[in-house]
């Protein structure tokens, strides 16, 4: 039961980990994008 309950945290926060792994990519993509986006727009 202790097992179990100790894999259950680690899963769960290499969960976690994922996600805000994943939320930092997509936001440096958005950044990437919106900087492509002004550099167009100034040249």
């Amino acid at each position: 039961m202790i097992n179990r309950c100790g894999r259950l945290t680690a899963a769960h926060e290499l969960s976690n980990k994922v996600l805000h792994m994943l939320d930092l990519y997509i936001l440096n993509a958005k950044t990437l994008k919106m900087k492509n986006h002004y550099q167009i727009k100034i040249a």
